[in-house]
């Protein structure tokens, strides 16, 4: 899953050799989430909608992102923000977990 692969590169960046394509990856991966989250039918995305593993999951991803950019370069903050941005615009376009995400 995009989640897992996600989780798995944010680990990455705590080496510094690996950071670099970490973050681009990272970037490329929540672009990926957003395209296959907005061509979902409305059935599977009211799914996602009401469910809180989900929201739970998104929120500790942002997080997760939001730790890991402080201290980093330039060019590798800028694709873990870029892959942040693109998960808030996926979770708004779906409209996960309300209270639990906001």
């Amino acid at each position: 899953s995009y989640v897992r692969d996600m989780q798995a590169a944010i680990q990455l960046l705590d080496k510094p050799e690996d950071a670099p394509a970490a973050a681009a990856d990272l970037a490329m991966l929540a672009s990926q989430l957003f395209d296959f989250a907005i061509a979902l039918d409305a059935p599977r995305q009211e799914e996602l909608q009401h469910s809180m593993e989900t929201a739970r999951l998104v929120a500790d991803l942002g997080s997760a992102l939001d730790e890991r950019t402080e201290g980093q370069p330039k060019s590798i903050a800028l694709n873990i923000g870029k892959a942040r941005a693109l998960l808030d615009v996926t979770i708004r376009q779906l409209e996960i977990g309300g209270p639990v995400v906001h």
